[in-house]
């Protein structure tokens, strides 16, 4: 799923959406537009490890629990993660201090809190112009920035962009961000048996990160943890740190 599509699949809720994309993308917690059942939650943010209790979306955002996937499983075809676009990571070492990263953070958390859309503008509007630079783009240069947006909104989450400056690997980083669509694709349109559906249907893209990220891969998702939200480890790695 492009990046456009993700985001489309997540905004059919509104802000709830965009909320689930931020816990999930990459995630993958975009949920679909109809309510179910009261006990669902979106899947671990992790491609790799999607029964893992304290995951990244087990601990961040809020999740409405009155939204899940409206369809059962009844697509079990494998999906081609190759079709999922992904750009080397953007990165500016000290574009940001670690002061603007908590600003961001605490900007968004205000916003999810609240239940209200997030605009892009006011949200770069909380720190430096370099540093918003870094942070925000809409995708369409040479490389990726932490936060992919789409005209005032966000679009999506470039998680895979840590795990490629944690590697080293641009093929590591694209592999783990294109894992993280192909179960975001099974999730917004799946209600039961999310998880043997998933390994089932992105198989392949599964096999290629293990390949492309080799035996570093537990190390470099280590790297990249969050503290809240998705968007933190990327932000760090390459608009902070630089590494």
């Amino acid at each position: 799923m492009s990046a456009g599509g993700v985001a489309s699949s997540a905004r059919c809720l509104g802000f709830v959406g965009v909320s689930a994309l931020l816990v999930g993308v990459l995630a993958i917690g975009a949920p679909a537009c109809a309510p179910e059942k009261a006990d669902a939650a979106p899947p671990s943010a992790d491609p790799a490890a999607p029964d893992a209790a304290q995951s990244d979306a087990a601990v961040s955002e809020p999740y409405p629990n009155d939204i899940v996937p409206p369809h059962p499983c009844r697509d079990k075809s494998a999906i081609d993660a190759k079709k999922f676009p992904y750009k080397t990571a953007r990165v500016v070492a000290n574009a940001c201090t670690t002061s603007e990263l908590d600003a961001l953070t605490t900007f968004f958390r205000s916003k999810t809190n609240a239940r209200q859309d997030v605009s892009i503008s006011e949200w770069s509007a909380e720190v430096s112009a370099s540093c918003a630079q870094c942070v925000f783009g809409d995708g369409t240069g040479a490389s990726w920035p932490p936060i992919l947006t789409k005209g005032d909104q966000l679009d999506n989450v470039n998680h895979g962009g840590c795990v490629e400056v944690a590697s080293g690997n641009v093929a590591c980083g694209r592999a783990y961000q294109q894992a993280a669509e192909c179960r975001l694709e099974v999730f917004v349109t799946c209600s039961s048996d999310f998880e043997g559906v998933s390994e089932q249907r992105c198989k392949g893209a599964r096999d290629t990160l293990d390949a492309a990220c080799g035996s570093g891969l537990a190390a470099y998702k280590d790297a990249c943890v969050n503290e809240a939200y998705t968007f933190e480890a990327s932000i760090r790695a390459q608009c902070v740190t630089g590494d």
